[in-house]
C-alpha cells in the first residue's frame, strides 16, 4: 500500500515548475512534489493544500487527491503519513505549527532553507521532535547520483584538506546559495562550515569573499541579487580541484595542473527529475532509524550564514 501524502503549498516547486501554458505536465523531468508524488511507486497524493482556489482546481484534475485551503479544514479526515511543506521561507514554522495540531503525520520534507532564521530553524526541529516525526529538508543535489558517484570515488578520497570555496551563483544566501552550503556538508561534514564571526570580509554589491578562521578556508560567493543564472563550484583541495558545472549536472576532479582525473556527468533528464530523486531517497530510509542528519544540516547552514 502506498504512503499516503499531503503537499502543502502548490507554488512553483510545489506544482507550477511542471506545467506549461496550457496547464498540460511538461514531459522527461519531475521538478516538483506534484509530479513526482504522482509518479512515485511508495506514495500517492491524498491532500492538496494552497490558499489559491483555482490553482487547487488545476493540481487536483491532474493529479487527483482532495484539495484544501487550509490544513483545518481536513478536520475529521485520516491524518497523512506524509507531509510535504514547500510554502514560502517565511511561513514554515507557521505552517508547522498548524500541521502538529491538526495531524500527527509519520514523515515530513520541508523545503529549504528550514525557517528563515537559526532561530526559527531551531523551533521547527523542536515542534518537530516533540511530535516524533522523521525530517528531511529539500536540499536536492545531496542526492544526485552523480553527487553519490563524486562522493564514494577514489580520487575524491585522496583530496586532502578543503582550502578555497568559490560559488558563482544567484538571489539570496539563504535560497539559492544555501544548496552549496549544504552540499559541502554533505561532501565534508558539518564541521566544513564554521559558526564564529568571518574575517577579512570584503563585500560589494553582488560578492563577498572572506575567511572561516575556524576551517581556515576561503569563501567567494559572487551573483549575489542577481536574476537565475547557470550556477557553478570550484573547490580547491591539496591535491586536487573540484569543479561544479551547470547546477550540478556535471562534476570533475581535476589535479593541481588542471588535467581532468575523473567526471561525473547526468543527462538532462535525471538532473530535471530531482525531486522523484530526493522521493526515492526518503522512500529507501524511512524504515530505517528515526532519525536524520538533514535538519541539523540545515540549522548549520542558518549558523554559517548569519555568522558572515
Amino acid at each position: 500500500m502506498k504512503i499516503s501524502t499531503s503537499i502543502i503549498g502548490l507554488g512553483k516547486v510545489g506544482f507550477h515548475y511542471d506545467i506549461d501554458e496550457s496547464n498540460k505536465i511538461k514531459p522527461n523531468q519531475a521538478m516538483t512534489h506534484c509530479l513526482s508524488v504522482s509518479k512515485s511507486d511508495d506514495f500517492e497524493i491524498t491532500y492538496l493544500v494552497d490558499t489559491q482556489l483555482d490553482v487547487i482546481e488545476k493540481a487536483v484534475k491532474l493529479y487527483g487527491g482532495k484539495g484544501f485551503q487550509n490544513v483545518s479544514s481536513t478536520f475529521g479526515l485520516d491524518d497523512p503519513q506524509f507531509v510535504i511543506i514547500s510554502v514560502p521561507t517565511y511561513l514554515h514554522l507557521q505552517t508547522a505549527t498548524e500541521i502538529t495540531k491538526a495531524w500527527n503525520p509519520q514523515i515530513l520534507l520541508v523545503e529549504k532553507p528550514f525557517g528563515s532564521s537559526s532561530l526559527e530553524a531551531r523551533e521547527l526541529r523542536a515542534l518537530l521532535e516533540k511530535q516524533g516525526s522523521k525530517v528531511y529538508v529539500n536540499y536536492f543535489r545531496r542526492y544526485l547520483p552523480n553527487v553519490l558517484l563524486l562522493k564514494s570515488s577514489i580520487e575524491f578520497a585522496k583530496r586532502g584538506n578543503l582550502k578555497s570555496v568559490k560559488v558563482d551563483a544567484y538571489g539570496s544566501l539563504q535560497n539559492i546559495f544555501s544548496h552549496f552550503l549544504d552540499l559541502l556538508i554533505m561532501l565534508e561534514t558539518t564541521n566544513v562550515l564554521g559558526t564564529t564571526k568571518k574575517t577579512n570580509l570584503v563585500k560589494t554589491r553582488d560578492y563577498l569573499q572572506f575567511n572561516d578562521p575556524i576551517t581556515g578556508i576561503i569563501y567567494e560567493l559572487n551573483g549575489l541579487g542577481l536574476e537565475a543564472r547557470k550556477c557553478e563550484m570550484t573547490l580547491e583541495y591539496d591535491t586536487c580541484v573540484i569543479q561544479m558545472h551547470d547546477n550540478g549536472r556535471s562534476f570533475e576532479i581535476l589535479d593541481n595542473s588542471g588535467i581532468s582525473l575523473e567526471t561525473f556527468i547526468l543527462t538532462d533528464s535525471i538532473f530535471n527529475s530531482y525531486q522523484s530523486i530526493v522521493l526515492q531517497a526518503i522512500g529507501d530510509t524511512i524504515s530505517h532509524s528515526s532519525s536524520t542528519n538533514c535538519v541539523e544540516d540545515a540549522i548549520r547552514v542558518h549558523d554559517f550564514i548569519e555568522s558572515i
